[in-house]
């Protein structure tokens, strides 16, 4: 009995480590790419897809350019739904170093000019 509640704890604790490991990878991370986007160059994003994720919220899908390179992101929608629309365009600030470090930003629409 005793060498069983051993090993649980040994089980335990290597999950507890990875656990950590994890979270700590994940925090790392972020800060990275948050870090990257402070000296960042700008593209014009456009809206491809607004897509309702069952109980994480509303998603939207877009695209930018940079070099004629296309890239296709997803982010989640921090304004209204209402306010948005497939079509739309927003700025996108994006790491020269690593292009798939990138942002929309809902604050800076572009207005079509017709």
């Amino acid at each position: 009995m005793k060498e069983k509640k051993g090993k649980n704890k040994w089980q335990f604790s290597i999950l507890i480590l990875l656990i950590i490991t994890g979270i700590c990878f994940g925090v790392w991370n972020s800060l990275v790419e948050k870090n990257e986007l402070k000296n960042s160059k700008t593209a014009i994003g456009t809206i491809i897809e607004i897509e309702e994720r069952f109980h994480r919220g509303i998603f939207i899908k877009y695209e930018f350019k940079v070099n004629e390179k296309k890239y296709t992101e997803n982010q989640k929608l921090t304004v209204k739904k209402e306010t948005i629309k497939n079509g739309d365009k927003f700025k996108v600030n994006y790491s020269e170093k690593k292009t798939e470090h990138n942002e929309l930003i809902f604050e800076k629409r572009i207005a079509e000019h017709k």
